[in-house]
């Protein structure tokens, strides 16, 4: 603004100098050049001068709430004519710095002299707001009590309020007092959904939770994308917290509430392994412990999946969960573990009689998984329980198969010595050998075409063609494999 002032009087000056200035001084360079820079020193001088004065009132203002010194702030509004609700060039206005640094007798003069107890800063924060977050009680009382602030006024953008915020922060006398004196609502939500009562279960404040539980807080509200507090408590291992919604909050669906895809608290404490949460879930919340989310997949499935053996041993054995209980695209919790490489977890399911003869909707079973992943004692413990070692998947392929296209040497010895045929082949009529020839995979190659190889018929094999009439020859040279195409000719 004053920028503006300056530029534009000076502008007009100028203006009204130079038609009153004789013709031939009007269009002398020098003369024009001179005014020019006399007109930008003027309008930087009194810019500067009017941004010192505006920085000089506000540092003068922010020292004397920081000092408690209410006989400056005085003479700032009552000798200096100081405005009681702004300070020129901040948004930070005398209430709020006043309450910034909790100074409750500078808020009653401010008060008394009619400041706004309400006004908000650019981003929407009040007073109120920042007695909450700064924790002042104090201050909080006197906007409360003698300048009837709002309790519930939330910030224009995100529409987080004061009591969201001291809930947050865990300062249980000021979330009393909001509930108790201020009457505040104790379920309002910002413009993401969460409440008070949701952050102080996301950041853990067990003494904040409790309270609010026996004020009748409503422990289902959740945000937006339909997370609760007791999924977000049960996801970051707040073992209290799930225990306190699970026993004092005054709702009979906490605990089995589920978020819009089917994920519930079960599932996700089940998925960070905190087995503690688990327990206190099923025993105290009552939760089914093979209720799945919309994609199927169990609590002891996504455990299977996160390698946490003792919620799977827990879910099996206590619970009565099912260790079969297939996802909706037919993989198992044994498939899951067996592709995640987890040998532990396949013995302790297979031990539980896990069912290797189920299949995904691409027709692979766990003892495809296995060969796929490269873990030969997971394969070793799937062959030894009985996996079928000729089950075929959509594509007509064996494990033995999968293994030679991926390259997994070791696995397919193992196959192949637990009995595999050889010859097996996909629908395409690419056998074991095609696939590691095309390739290129020279170990499994050689592994065919071997000294002791006889007994899989690999004479045959090598010539074998498939249904386009390509012998393993053709694949590895139309590749480049060009050490499998060395061991396909030499042998």
């Amino acid at each position: 603004e004053g920028f503006s002032k300056y530029l534009t009087w000076i502008t007009l000056d100028h203006i009204g100098s130079s038609l009153l200035s004789p013709p031939g001084r009007l269009h002398n360079r020098r003369t024009l050049l001179g005014l020019r820079l006399r007109l930008a020193f003027e309008i930087t001088r009194n810019f500067i001068r009017d941004l010192f004065l505006i920085e000089l009132n506000t540092t003068k203002m922010q020292s004397a709430c920081q000092n408690g010194s209410l006989e400056t702030v005085k003479s700032l509004i009552e000798d200096q004519g100081h405005n009681v609700n702004s300070i020129p060039g901040s948004d930070w206005t005398p209430i709020i710095y006043a309450t910034y640094y909790d100074q409750p007798a500078i808020l009653r003069y401010l008060i008394q002299k009619g400041a706004n107890a309400n006004g908000q800063l650019n981003m929407g924060a009040t007073a109120v707001f920042v007695a909450c977050e700064h924790q002042k009680l104090a201050s909080l009382k006197v906007l409360i009590e003698e300048g009837r602030a709002d309790p519930n006024l939330a910030c224009n953008a995100s529409g987080c309020h004061p009591f969201l915020k001291c809930c947050e922060n865990g300062n249980l006398d000021i979330v009393k007092y909001m509930v108790e004196d201020a009457r505040c609502n104790m379920n309002q939500q910002q413009t993401d959904g969460a409440t008070g009562f949701f952050m102080a279960c996301q950041h853990n404040r067990l003494a904040v939770v409790n309270y609010l539980c026996d004020q009748g807080v409503d422990a289902d509200v959740g945000k937006r994308d339909s997370a609760t507090p007791i999924i977000v408590a049960s996801e970051l291992g707040h073992t209290e917290v799930v225990r306190a919604i699970c026993t004092r909050a005054r709702s009979n669906k906490s605990a089995d509430t589920a978020m819009y895809n089917g994920v519930t608290p079960l599932y996700k404490a089940c998925e960070h392994g905190h087995f503690e949460i688990v327990k206190i879930l099923v025993e105290q919340g009552g939760v089914d412990p093979d209720l799945p989310k919309n994609d199927g997949v169990s609590p002891l499935f996504t455990a299977c999946q996160m390698g946490h053996l003792d919620i799977i041993r827990y879910l099996a054995e206590e619970c009565g969960a099912d260790v079969n209980k297939a996802k909706n695209d037919g993989v198992t919790p044994v498939y899951m573990a067996a592709e995640y490489r987890n040998v532990a977890i396949v013995e302790y399911l297979v031990a539980k009689d896990a069912d290797l003869t189920k299949r995904s909707v691409n027709g692979l079973t766990a003892l495809h998984a296995a060969c796929i992943q490269h873990v030969p004692e997971t394969v070793e413990v799937l062959l030894q329980a009985g996996a079928d070692l000729e089950a075929r998947d959509n594509g007509g392929f064996t494990p033995l198969c999968n293994a030679c296209e991926w390259g997994r040497a070791r696995i397919a010895a193992l196959l192949l010595g637990f009995g595999a045929d050889a010859r097996a082949a996909g629908w395409n009529g690419n056998t074991g050998l095609h696939l590691a020839a095309w390739k290129g995979h020279i170990e499994i190659v050689q592994q065919f075409l071997g000294a002791d190889a006889d007994q899989y018929g690999t004479v045959s094999l090598a010539s074998q063609k498939n249904h386009y009439g390509y012998t393993p020859l053709h694949l590895a040279a139309l590749q480049g494999a060009h050490p499998a195409v060395r061991a396909l000719l030499l042998r």
